[in-house]
């Protein structure tokens, strides 16, 4: 009978408690990064254009490599818009395919 209860402990309530600490601690982590931020397009209501080349530059790493959407707060739709308009003002020469390394 002892070797049973051994087997199959129920963890104890201080131990219940560290581990919802600990999960708490963690997603805290990703909630302060998108607390309070919203797409600064929709924030200022903002259209996102090709030709704003200083705008789609401070999406842009200095490689000129896209900026992911954590990174720069943007929301799914305007993220996809951002793409397509980076895309373009590449096809366009309006900013470079490749930056310096």
């Amino acid at each position: 009978m002892k070797e049973t209860v051994d087997k199959f402990q129920v963890p104890e309530i201080e131990e219940i408690r560290e581990d919802k600490e600990l999960l708490q601690k963690q997603t805290k982590r990703y909630q302060k990064f998108r607390k309070g931020i919203r797409c600064r397009f929709c924030r200022e209501k903002m259209q996102v254009d090709f030709k704003n080349t200083l705008l789609l530059s401070k999406l842009c790493n200095p490689v000129w490599r896209m900026l992911p959407r954590k990174r720069n707060g943007n929301c799914r739709k305007h993220q996809s818009l951002v793409k397509k308009a980076i895309k373009y003002a590449r096809f366009l020469a309006l900013i470079p395919y490749e930056g310096q390394q």
